[in-house]
């Protein structure tokens, strides 16, 4: 649809008597505008530059540091339980990630930082053991 369409249309609810609003995140929210749009995914947003950051921990030994990434991806993956720790338990600090993924059970490290995303889509999500 061309911008004229629009046009005709705010103009046509303005004569009924609706207002126009210049913008809907202020505290008058009712009114026709055209909608902003923005073309991007959440992938695009979020995603993409915490992918590319890596973090080194250290390891076992006194010059050997682990690499870990600061965002696991992973798809067809069923989230089994999540393991938390159990010397702070008022604290809610997860540890591991238990999940089933290519017929194999695997267990993910959670880095202490800030916040764990766990999604597991509408059904799965609910079903998750903590």
């Amino acid at each position: 649809m061309g911008i004229q369409y629009y046009v005709r249309l705010i103009d046509a609810t303005k004569n009924l008597g609706i207002p126009y609003n210049d913008d809907f995140n202020s505290k008058r929210q009712n009114g026709v505008r055209r909608f902003q749009r923005k073309k991007c995914s959440l992938a695009d947003e979020y995603l993409r530059d915490a992918l590319k950051k890596v973090e080194f921990h250290s390891g076992l030994e006194p010059n050997d540091f682990e690499k870990v990434v600061a965002i696991d991806v992973k798809s067809y993956a069923h989230i089994l339980e999540i393991i938390w720790d159990e010397e702070n338990k008022k604290e809610n600090i997860a540890t591991n990630v238990k999940y089933f993924c290519n017929s194999t059970i695997c267990e993910a490290f959670i880095a202490q930082k800030e916040k764990v995303i766990i999604c597991s889509g509408t059904i799965n999500s609910s079903q998750i053991k903590i």
